[in-house]
């Protein structure tokens, strides 16, 4: 499993941790969890859109 180090502005990362804590709790690992989810959806909804 690899890892990535991402730089947000405050006001994302603080958004972002609001959400996952409602959706996760407080559970060991949330962060990873949203994550992963949140990319996988850029991934998605941008692949289909950079086709060559």
């Amino acid at each position: 499993m690899g890892k990535l180090l991402l730089s947000l502005e405050n006001e994302t990362e603080i958004k972002f941790r609001e959400i996952t804590e409602r959706m996760f709790g407080k559970k060991k690992g949330a962060l990873s969890i949203a994550g992963e989810i949140a990319i996988r959806e850029w991934i998605i909804r941008n692949d289909t859109q950079i086709r060559f």
